[in-house]
């Protein structure tokens, strides 16, 4: 058995119970969002990003997906040579560890259940 639990506005939580039975996979996903741009005579893109890796677990009942929570931070974007010289970007660039935490915790997680990562454009419902 699991429980989650859920706290919204410090003080109103919500516990839901399930059997690990019912989980069909870890939902894994990721989104990236620009922070920061350069344009130039020469040269025009995204110099800067925010990373935004998803959890969620996928379901055997009629609720089929339940997200847990997601792991935000500082992003890198490799704009090469070309960006730093016509583009303005910075020679070195900070990263958070967003990456590696989240996939830590999602094989973690995992190893747990006894399941696989899914990833949700692949996830199909059963009977769909």
């Amino acid at each position: 058995m699991m429980r989650l639990s859920v706290t919204r506005w410090w003080f109103f939580r919500d516990i839901t119970e399930l059997p690990t039975q019912g989980v069909r996979g870890v939902l894994y996903s990721y989104k990236d969002f620009g922070t920061s741009w350069s344009v130039s005579p020469f040269w025009m893109g995204r110099t800067d990003a925010v990373e935004v890796f998803s959890v969620g677990l996928a379901l055997t009942g009629p609720v089929e997906q339940i997200p847990l929570f997601a792991f935000v931070g500082e992003g890198s974007t490799e704009t090469g040579w070309q960006g730093v010289i016509l583009g303005g970007d910075s020679v070195l660039d900070a990263r958070g560890a967003q990456t590696e935490d989240s996939r830590k915790f999602v094989d973690k997680l995992c190893h747990a259940l006894g399941v696989g990562i899914l990833v949700p454009g692949q996830f199909r419902s059963p009977g769909h």
